[in-house]
């Protein structure tokens, strides 16, 4: 595990070190600030990482951080084999994937972080960290014609199909298309492992809900607005602000849907607003809907022969004991709200 960490420290220092002012900086989501959020790193660190004095050393918190990505994404599901990361993020997890053994990963994000990996990979390269045609790039979210993940990607190639913090951000409506794209790629055998937020869970809905209510207030409400004035055009301010409010929740395509409904007829959408927003532009929820009911009934439909899932326990000391029986028991946490704020979805094909 040092040797890996070690590695992937070695990588992920390249944009301190060259000072990469367009990505790390007070004020920029970058790597390490995502490493804050995640408690692998500490406040102090952080600013002087955005100062170009300090580079990232091992801790702790990262040990058990990858001690946790080793348990629930074993490697002995993608050694030697091709893996999709979905969701790729700032693509440490990537970088890790090939340092644990695979044989190729297939980085999917939005443009601009895989902007950064793709630069990364690049630097890593040049300076002999890692090899040169491990990494694919795909700089842009599954949509709901997709049937692969990558066209890149050959069907049955796939020994992992990974996502780790990304299916809270899936619409409903292209969730099928992800799973219909993902038992495609996979080989026969192969994996679909995802690690997220239990929505199921009281004590997490609860944390989510006020997560919602803060990205609404003061980001998305703004942009729904905006979005409805360059649409409907005569339109006074209450109405535009009623309908921003009943189109909370809604994806892009339901979106314009009740503005076309409201230029037509005046009618403003019905639905429970009680429910995470999506970003309009890029069709992204705010940590939305990961219901076991939901997710396990699409992957059943699919075909995949296996469907599990348990709770994440390795995140906390006090319950990282309790993973193996949780692993092999999960109705007891899951029924009873024990330690069930977290979940992973572990599908065979």
């Amino acid at each position: 595990m040092k040797k890996r960490i070690d590695s992937l420290l070695r990588i992920c220092n390249i944009p301190i070190r060259e000072e990469w002012e367009e990505y790390v900086g007070e004020g920029k989501y970058s790597l390490y600030q995502y490493w804050k959020v995640l408690g692998l790193i500490d406040a102090g660190t952080l600013e002087r990482i955005n100062l170009f004095k300090d580079d990232l050393r091992p801790t702790i918190e990262m040990i058990n951080y990858f001690k946790t990505l080793d348990f629930h994404f074993r490697p002995s599901c993608y050694i030697n084999k091709e893996v999709a990361d979905v969701g790729s993020g700032f693509g440490f997890i990537t970088f890790f994937l090939l340092l644990s053994g695979a044989k190729k990963v297939y980085s999917i994000g939005d443009p601009v972080r895989i902007g950064f990996i793709k630069k990364l990979y690049e630097a890593a390269i040049s300076e002999n960290l890692i090899d040169e045609g491990l990494i694919s790039f795909k700089p842009e979210f599954i949509k709901t014609s997709d049937t692969t993940l990558d066209s890149n990607i050959a069907d049955g190639s796939l020994g992992l199909v990974l996502l780790n913090d990304t299916l809270e951000h899936i619409t409903p409506r292209i969730f099928p298309s992800l799973v219909k794209s993902s038992y495609n790629n996979l080989c026969r055998g192969g994996k679909f492992i995802s690690r997220q937020q239990n929505t199921d869970s009281k004590s997490m809905l609860a944390r989510l809900r006020k997560v919602w209510e803060e990205v609404e207030k003061n980001c998305l409400i703004d942009q729904r607005v905006t979005l409805i004035n360059e649409s409907v055009g005569d339109i006074s301010t209450e109405n535009t602000l009623k309908l921003a409010l009943s189109t909370r929740g809604l994806d892009s395509i339901d979106f314009y849907e009740a503005i076309k409904t409201y230029k037509q007829k005046g009618q403003f959408p019905s639905h429970d607003t009680n429910i995470p927003p999506i970003d309009i532009l890029t069709d992204v929820p705010e940590e939305g809907d990961t219901g076991i009911e939901r997710i396990c009934t699409e992957f059943k439909k699919c075909g995949f022969s296996k469907v599990k899932v348990y709770p994440d326990l390795m995140s906390s000391r006090r319950s990282r004991y309790f993973q193996p029986l949780a692993k092999q028991l999960p109705g007891l946490f899951l029924g009873s709200g024990i330690f069930d704020d977290t979940t992973v979805f572990n599908m065979t094909k």
